[in-house]
């Protein structure tokens, strides 16, 4: 969890995390890490972590080079959830209301970091798409933003006021893939494999396309 609000929401350079005065209370007592401190201005609070969280981040290669080491989408699917609730506690949005109500979008510039925060969601087993969009400055255009957004009846977020948003039903739309295409294609030698599921379903490749394999 903590590594997720780092993501989103943690100076690239440092182990510190700045969040809206809103949230301060909330996201201080959510931090598992034990040792922090924290200062205040105006506006937002620093919360820094101490004794070995820097360690960390330069041992996962993070340091000016912010993204989702590997090995973290293979963790388990406690640890994968709380580190998409860091995520979405720090970057990550919840609509209230409309057609949209409940869909949760994590916003970021960091290219990387979207397309692992979208992976991440997939191998939850949650159907996830990714948008880039320009982005404007007092009317500027600067360094364009992408959108990953998906909707879950998990409510996941630490944060109450995004935990609540989180819808308790979900339309089938939200559920459903689409087959788009199918066209024919040379034979190649294959093998088949069954995973360890009565379903004989599986995820597979970066998209997490559904597979379906027999012996």
């Amino acid at each position: 969890y903590d590594l997720g609000l780092w993501l989103g929401d943690g100076h690239s350079k440092a182990a510190e995390i700045t969040c809206g005065g809103e949230d301060f209370e909330e996201t201080l007592q959510n931090i598992d890490w034990a040792t922090k401190t924290y200062r205040k201005d105006k506006t937002a609070m620093t919360i820094k972590f101490q004794e070995g969280f820097l360690k960390e981040l330069k041992n996962l290669g993070l340091i000016y080079d912010k993204h989702i080491p590997e090995e973290y989408y293979y963790d388990s699917e406690e640890n994968r959830w709380q580190l998409l609730a860091g995520l979405i506690d720090s970057d990550g949005t919840i609509a209230k209301d409309g057609s949209k109500a409940g869909t949760v979008t994590f916003t970021n510039t960091n290219e990387r970091l979207a397309m692992g925060t979208l992976y991440l969601v997939k191998s939850l087993g949650i159907k996830a798409t990714i948008i880039k969009k320009p982005s404007k400055l007092y009317g500027k255009e600067c360094k364009p933003h992408y959108d990953v957004s998906f909707k879950t009846t998990v409510k996941f977020p630490r944060l109450k006021r995004k935990r609540d948003l989180i819808c308790d039903t979900q339309d089938k739309r939200t559920l459903m893939r689409s087959v788009k295409k199918v066209s024919e294609c040379e034979s190649v030698p294959t093998m088949c494999i069954k995973v360890d599921s009565h379903t004989g379903l599986f995820l597979c490749g970066t998209g997490c396309k559904i597979g379906r394999a027999h012996v």
